[in-house]
């Protein structure tokens, strides 16, 4: 009896010892179901993603209100600079509007860009106008309107959300403002010469004196057509460059290794044509130096008599540029 309760007593404690490690099991699941251990890195990781879109939101509405202040100061020094542009003033306060309604990006990278081209530009811009500039005035009009088109394209949300990509649309953007600003003064020194032809004409200002304002006049006409050139020309490589960075982005890496190529050529073109350039200059700055010392030889000014008149010929050639 002594062993057959051994045996019954040993099966008794290996069946409540197995009950025992059942509910233990059970008892650990159900803790482990209750317990949000597995849950705290998604957690963490939401709620990171969720702060940094509402910086990029704080950061994208902050450089809307800069933007809207910046071009409707811009639209008041146009009213007052210019009286008759009214229109194009009202047209700038249109932008402010659109601005609003622009989606800048979530890259912060891109979206500053942008900002640091408006707001440079914006108040060089004011300069121009207190100076009389209008072409580069509506040069930068036309390169922001062409920017804040670009943003609001569905189909170059991908190409304005790349930093580098901004970064290259804004050096064009610049260097085309650029253009039209130097015409804007090419324009402006024009109207110094007729004004002055006109005064001379009256009588108002001797013959003399006026052909040798003229030709200082013709001097700086001559120098911006240079620099006008150089610019056309950086203008040219800037967009050509462009247009390689779009065919990157778009075709991914399909034909990266092509493009990395192409930019390099570009670039190196770019440093011998600029090398070219200043050759160029400084071989024009010396003929233009042989030209006025032959024009004064023409027209016979020497210090020593100095009362030569001037042919009615000489007197218009001066003023034909």
């Amino acid at each position: 009896m002594g062993l057959f309760k051994s045996k019954e007593q040993k099966a008794a404690e290996a069946a409540a010892k197995q009950r025992q490690q059942q509910q233990a099991a059970i008892n650990k699941g159900l803790q482990d179901s209750m317990t949000p251990k597995d849950d705290v890195t998604p957690y963490a990781n939401e709620k990171k993603r969720r702060q940094e879109e509402q910086a990029a939101a704080q950061h994208q509405e902050a450089n809307r209100d800069e933007i809207d202040e910046i071009l409707r100061n811009l639209s008041r020094e146009i009213s007052l600079s210019f009286p008759d542009a009214e229109d194009d003033a009202q047209e700038i306060r249109d932008l402010s509007v659109r601005v609003r309604r622009m989606n800048l990006g979530k890259n912060q990278g891109a979206t500053d860009a942008i900002m640091t081209f408006i707001r440079a530009k914006a108040q060089d811009m004011i300069v121009k106008a207190h100076a009389g500039n209008y072409a580069a005035i509506i040069g930068f009009f036309e390169e922001l309107r062409s920017l804040i088109n670009d943003a609001e394209n569905p189909q170059k949300a991908k190409l304005m959300a790349d930093p580098a990509y901004v970064k290259r649309r804004i050096r064009v953007a610049e260097l085309s403002a650029l253009k039209e600003d130097l015409q804007g003064q090419k324009q402006a020194l024009y109207r110094q010469r007729d004004k002055l032809k006109s005064r001379m004409e009256a009588g108002l200002i001797d013959q003399r004196e006026a052909v040798s304002r003229v030709g200082d006049i013709r001097a700086q006409v001559e120098d911006l057509e240079r620099s006008l050139q150089n610019a056309q020309s950086d203008l040219r490589d800037a967009q050509t460059v462009l247009t390689e960075q779009e065919t990157q982005i778009r075709n991914s890496a399909k034909a990266k290794a092509e493009d990395i190529n192409d930019y390099t050529a570009i670039a190196d073109q770019k440093a011998d044509a600029e090398a070219l350039s200043s050759e160029k200059n400084d071989v024009m700055s010396q003929i233009r130096q042989n030209s006025t010392d032959v024009s004064m030889d023409d027209m016979h000014m020497h210090a020593s008599t100095g009362k030569t008149e001037l042919s009615q010929e000489q007197v218009d050639n001066a003023f034909d540029f």
